[in-house]
């Protein structure tokens, strides 16, 4: 068998130092090697796709006419904002909207900036709210008339700064990562999604069906 038919093997903790060494070559005073930095930072760092994934413009709540100002979007990642609390991430999507700091001029509401998919990235990852009440093992994301079905297959979790993660499988295994305690392993934990704890949870990844 000749050689280039075989691909390359690199464990987890080769993958993860090459994302860290690019990221620090691309954005030095966002991820620079002993610097700190957000979860939200390497996400979009890693999750910007080449194609528009949302649209976005201005409204006022009561209706009133308002400069839309449009804006398109190329992030994979969604950030819960705004009224999210006690939302889940399905309710959140489905209303999709964030809060302004500028008011209408008519009735001097806050205005909010309401936000479409116009595409179905193959991955897309959601910044939690503090206090989401519980997990979506499944996702409907709707991009004009149709939707795009999506699965839950990984949970970041943040808590005495240190990161842990569970990762789903698609039979739905659960599995779970802690590079202090597991290593390069994962310890299996159940073949039950909605058993996967919420506390200190940060990022959800979904993958389309």
């Amino acid at each position: 068998m000749d050689a280039f038919d075989c691909p390359q093997l690199y464990s987890l903790e080769e993958i993860r130092d090459y994302i860290r060494r690019r990221l620090a070559r691309t954005a030095p005073e966002e991820c620079g090697f002993g610097l700190y930095t957000s979860t939200h930072n390497v996400m979009y760092r890693l999750l910007t796709s080449s194609r528009v994934v949302t649209t976005s413009v201005r409204h006022c709540p009561h209706g009133h006419g308002v400069v839309q100002d449009e804006r398109v979007g190329s992030s994979c990642e969604v950030t819960m904002l705004g009224p999210s609390q006690g939302k889940t991430v399905q309710e959140y999507l489905d209303e999709f909207s964030a809060p302004l700091a500028s008011n209408c001029e008519t009735c001097e509401a806050p205005l909010f900036r309401q936000f479409s998919f116009t595409f179905c990235p193959p991955l897309l990852a959601v910044e939690l709210t503090s206090n989401l009440p519980s997990f979506d093992s499944v996702l409907s994301l709707r991009v004009d008339d149709r939707y795009c079905r999506y699965s839950l297959r990984g949970v970041i979790y943040h808590a005495g700064d240190h990161f842990t993660a569970r990762v789903v499988t698609k039979s739905g295994m659960v599995w779970f990562h802690d590079g202090i305690t597991t290593g390069s392993s994962l310890v299996y934990e159940s073949q039950n999604v909605s058993s996967i704890p919420i506390q200190d949870a940060i990022i959800t990844i979904y993958v389309r069906d």
